[in-house]
């Protein structure tokens, strides 16, 4: 059977949902999500200030580190904040900190630059927190009396104060303004009227803060008509403080300070100033007796209106394939290290806060703990930095494929660029607790780069630019094998030879060159060379173990530089004279000539020459200079019967021996090394030849005068030149027989 709703049931029914949706409906008329407790929430309207950064450091290491700030405790994305300096410009304002001075010379405006310091340090801070919506203004005020001359008075109603800055959400505004000249009194009221102006002006929902620093109490007030009265020097009867509390009173603001300047006598009435501002939700005095207790109150300023708190606060960072953790030198990981800062940028102990960081071995995770208990202090920056650096992983990702992750702007060195990220996916998390709600925020993600190392091998080639064919017997047997360990212990071995392997020739370095690319540092080199020598050379290698070892290093290229330097070899060409026949003069010099040359072209080289004398001992030198003439490569000389000579001259050198022609019959003789001696009938007096091993030429001149035909023929010389001897015989015996008749003594 079915059922019927009446219209009366209808009626409670919406009354009942109606009420349901109230219950959940705040003021303000907007339906908010509702969390049960303690259950997460990602709701972006609460965010801490936070960020992740890999910032490169000069070893190729990065420091990743990991920050949270404090923020205002806000619903929105960023909490609207508009705060009004209200700043002294009296002519005190120039004085010293520690005390009153008339001396010009004195004053040298501590007190304004000690105030335009804090201030300009909260605007800074203030600015740069992500979490707020900053304005500024700032008034500044001192006053001057009203003197009435004929014709009216000669200053101006309602002007000891002035908007030296409307709102602006820019610091610098603001930092530009902080120290204006010092001049006049002290009217509390004209500055606090012109605040009490731009108050007018806030921002719907902004919280308020007016911040009033003055040196001194007030000497000055307004009348009802503008004009400034007052003695300027004290307020004898404290109609200018009421004034001023008056005007304070009145004030419609969330925070309002007083901060004194100077000695703190001279501004007692700073406090009763704070405490008349009533409609205000917080009010102090400061008392800024130096620049350090400035600091200060303007440190507890600044936490007060930016307070938070927020607990159970975690931050983890899981480390992605492509880093690693840096080891010391014991081997050890290095610990994640914390640091802290207050508003003021001053380090904290971390230690006495309890707040600790560590490294999971297990899941690769970058830790740091706070106790549970534990507050967020506005201002405070919580840092946790760990010292990474790229895996082999990374650097083979970067062989075969470059980089393929992109950087999120603001997250260290590479910030927006291409790399290789550092944290698994999106898992680097902040965790904390407000109120009875926990939140998860995620970091934004860096990257990192490689810097790969290269390793060029090198090998230059000296001593055979004139020997093509020597040359290319080298670059044919020219090869080299290369070892590289990777730092994970992995090990490659690789030949090399000329062009099929990448071996090339660099005409700018004049070498034959081969580069291993992208090379991860740390990996170690071995490269060993093997040689070739060709036929009439001598080696010299550079280094002379023909190994190189090293360690490659980032973004460097290390080089492996092989240097052969090939000396043609020494070789002797020796040059013996011999007469023989029976009409051989043995003591003739006959005349010879030697011209070299190398490649078609006059050889003008070193040569060096010996020249030994018919006993076969060396000649001196003097009388060698004299016996050797040398022009052009042509060396000029004379060899009697039994002299010779020796030229040492490089392997490859042609020669060309000739004789200076003469009546006699020529036989070269020519052995080389131990070979057995080769007579050479060639019907010339010249022999040319390429020097290739030690050569000995003997050049034998031979003269024979043969006899007539028949006895008489033969025998007449003989006869005639005995007939001679017998007549001169006959000669010498008559002279001594006619000497010996004509001294009858016999003497």
């Amino acid at each position: 059977m079915g059922h019927t709703i009446s219209r009366k049931s209808i009626k409670k029914i919406i009354t009942i949902l109606t009420a349901a949706i109230l219950v959940l409906l705040p003021v303000g008329g907007s339906i908010r999500e509702v969390h049960a407790e303690g259950e997460e929430s990602s709701d972006s309207g609460m965010s801490l200030e936070h960020e992740k950064t890999v910032t490169e450091n000069a070893d190729g290491t990065y420091d990743l580190k990991l920050t949270v700030k404090g923020k205002v405790n806000s619903e929105s994305s960023k909490a609207p904040l508009d705060v009004i300096y209200v700043l002294d410009r009296s002519g005190s304002m120039a004085y010293p900190m520690d005390h009153d001075s008339q001396n010009s010379w004195e004053n040298n405006g501590e007190r304004r630059t000690a105030a335009s310091q804090v201030i300009n340090s909260m605007t800074n801070t203030l600015a740069a927190n992500e979490n707020l919506d900053v304005r500024f203004a700032l008034v500044t005020f001192s006053g001057n009396k009203s003197d009435y001359r004929p014709g009216g008075y000669r200053d101006e109603a309602w002007n000891d104060a002035e908007i030296a800055v409307n709102w602006t959400n820019q610091a610098s505004a603001i930092t530009n303004r902080t120290s204006p000249k010092s001049d006049g009194g002290t009217n509390y009221q004209a500055g606090i009227r012109s605040a009490e102006g731009l108050l007018n002006g806030k921002r719907q929902n902004a919280k308020t803060a007016v911040i009033f620093v003055s040196d001194g109490d007030p000497t000055f007030r307004y009348r009802s008509d503008g004009y400034t009265e007052g003695n300027g020097s004290s307020d004898e009867d404290g109609k200018s403080l009421k004034a001023g509390k008056d005007a304070v009173a009145d004030m419609q603001t969330d925070y309002f300070f007083t901060v004194g300047v100077g000695p703190s006598g001279n501004y007692k009435k700073l406090t009763d100033l704070a405490n008349s501002a009533v409609k205000a939700g917080k009010h102090a005095s400061y008392a800024g007796t130096t620049l350090a207790n400035l600091n200060k109150a303007f440190d507890d300023i600044q936490k007060q209106i930016t307070e938070l708190a927020c607990t159970n606060v975690t931050i983890s960072d899981p480390l992605s394939d492509n880093v690693e953790m840096v080891k010391g030198a014991d081997g050890n990981v290095l610990a994640p290290q914390v640091q802290i800062f207050d508003a003021s940028g001053n380090p904290v102990n971390a230690a006495d806060l309890g707040i600790t960081a560590s490294y999971d071995s297990a899941s690769k995770s970058v830790k740091m703990q706070f106790p549970a208990d534990y507050k967020l202090q506005e201002g405070y920056t919580y840092e946790v930095i760990a010292k990474i650096q790229p895996t082999e992983t990374a650097y083979e990702k970067y062989r075969t494929s470059g980089y393929t992750d992109q950087a999120d702007a603001g997250t260290g060195t590479y910030a927006g660029g291409t790399g290789f990220y550092s944290n698994q996916n999106e898992h680097a998390a902040l965790m904390y607790k407000y109120g009875e709600q926990n939140y998860t925020e995620y970091y934004k993600k860096p990257v990192i780069k490689v810097h790969p190392g290269n390793l060029k091998i090198s090998k230059a080639i000296t001593g055979l630019e004139d020997n093509q064919e020597a040359l290319q017997k080298v670059l044919q047997n020219l090869s080299f094998t290369c070892e590289l360990t990777k730092p994970d212990g992995k090990t490659e071995t690789k030949e090399l030879k000329l062009n099929t392997d990448g071996l090339v020739w660099n005409a700018e370095n004049n070498a034959y060159e081969y580069i291993f690319t992208n090379l991860t540092p740390g990996t170690t080199y071995k490269v060993n060379e093997n040689d070739a020598v060709p036929d009439g050379y001598d080696l010299t290698v550079s280094p002379d173990t023909k190994e190189i070892s090293g360690q490659i290093a980032g973004s460097t290229t290390s080089e492996a530089k092989f240097v052969n330097r090939y000396i043609r070899s020494d070789r002797v060409l020796t040059i013996a004279k011999r007469v023989g026949g029976n009409m051989g003069d043995r003591t003739h010099a006959f005349r010879f000539q030697v011209q070299t040359k190398l490649n078609g072209k006059s050889y003008t080289g070193g040569i060096s020459y010996v020249k030994y004398d018919a006993q076969g001992n060396p000649v001196s030198e003097e009388e060698l200079k004299n016996a050797v003439a040398v022009e052009n490569g042509v060396y000029t000389f004379q060899l009697r019967h039994m002299e010779k000579i020796e030229m040492t001259m490089p392997y490859g050198v042609e020669y060309i021996v000739s004789e200076e022609p003469e009546d006699y019959d020529v036989q070269i003789t020519k052995k080389v090394s131990e070979e057995e001696e080769q007579k050479l009938d060639n019907g010339k007096k010249e022999l040319s030849d390429i020097l290739s091993e030690n050569t000995d030429l003997t050049f034998t001149n031979t003269k024979e005068v043969q006899p007539a035909t028949g006895i008489r023929q033969t025998s007449a010389p003989y006869m005639v030149m005995t007939g001679a001897a017998f007549g001169m015989l006959a000669f010498f015996g008559l002279v001594y027989g006619i000497r010996k008749w004509g001294d009858p003594t016999g003497e």
